[in-house]
């Protein structure tokens, strides 16, 4: 069986490259499945949509009482697996973290459970934000030569990538760029430099910029990422109007050597609890696709 979501608020007929089974006009999202020759969708409900005039034999069944092929044809997610995610979703909205085997078990769930766990996380997601977007904007002050070795950084030490090198921007300039990205609706302007982390001269440069922003627009959320940070400087940069700092701990501290050997996973827990203690956001994540395997996933999510 193959399938396609789609949105269906637009008259037009949305297709599956893979299954050709067309969507409705139903004005919802709609999911349209092909199996055996059959083709539906889940919510036309029978309203009658049809099939372009080229291949007619697509009309949807349900328009013509052909409502219980469906259940025949949808391939759900196990009754063990729909449990879990429930309890997984109920857990979160009371802010409770999951525990090591649940974190697992979705982690192994199989690619036909994806939409079915996007979903359980949508659900927590709308909770707390309903359907609101907010925009950041990147202001990248320092780009490239970094003396660090992160082999997934473009701007690393050796790094053969095509990408622009050049050292401090201006605040003035930097504050130009935070005035359009406002202007276009962005709520937090976040101020990144390639290196290993921000000398007491570069705290101050930071500094500048900020009180420019924020001279301009006092409402809006400075956040900055400069790499690792001592006590003193993210004090500092709290001091100033930084409201949060972002320092991704990248990887699994059992797979943190293979990615990187001129810093430690530590070294960069560390700053992530300094700037907690100096009273920042802490911004943090990671990047996958580097190795590691499952446990060292959840490995990772434990310690964020």
């Amino acid at each position: 069986m193959t399938a396609v979501l789609a949105c269906c608020s637009a008259p037009e007929w949305v297709w599956s490259a893979a299954a050709r089974a067309p969507a409705t006009e139903c004005g919802s999202v709609c999911f349209a499945v092909s199996t055996g020759g059959r083709r539906a969708c889940s919510c036309c409900r029978g309203s009658g949509t049809r099939g372009p005039p080229e291949d007619p034999e697509l009309a949807c069944p349900l328009a013509n009482g052909g409502g219980a092929l469906l259940g025949d044809m949808m391939i759900g997610m196990t009754d063990d697996l729909r449990t879990l995610l429930d309890q997984v979703a109920d857990a979160s909205l009371k802010r409770e973290q999951p525990t090591r085997d649940q974190a697992l078990a979705i982690l192994r769930s199989s690619d036909a459970d994806l939409l079915d766990v996007i979903s359980a996380a949508g659900r927590v997601r709308r909770h707390f934000f309903g359907n609101r977007v907010k925009l950041n904007l990147i202001v990248n002050m320092k780009s490239g030569l970094c003396p660090e070795d992160c082999s997934y950084c473009s701007q690393r030490r050796g790094s053969e990538a095509d990408v622009l090198k050049y050292n401090w921007v201006d605040p003035a300039e930097a504050a130009e760029t935070a005035d359009r990205a406002i202007a276009g609706g962005a709520k937090r302007i976040c101020l990144v430099a390639s290196g290993r982390g921000p000398s007491d001269r570069d705290v101050s440069r930071v500094a500048e910029t900020v009180r420019v922003i924020k001279e301009r627009h006092p409402g809006v959320e400075i956040c900055t990422s400069l790499g690792l940070l001592t006590a003193d400087r993210a004090e500092r940069l709290a001091e100033v109007g930084v409201f949060a700092y972002n320092h991704n701990l990248n990887t699994s501290e059992a797979n943190y050597q293979e990615i990187c050997s001129t810093h430690s996973y530590a070294d960069r827990v560390e700053t992530v609890g300094v700037a907690r203690m100096a009273g920042l956001s802490p911004c943090s994540g990671a990047v996958f696709g580097m190795g590691g395997t499952d446990d060292e996933i959840v490995d990772l999510a434990c310690d964020l």
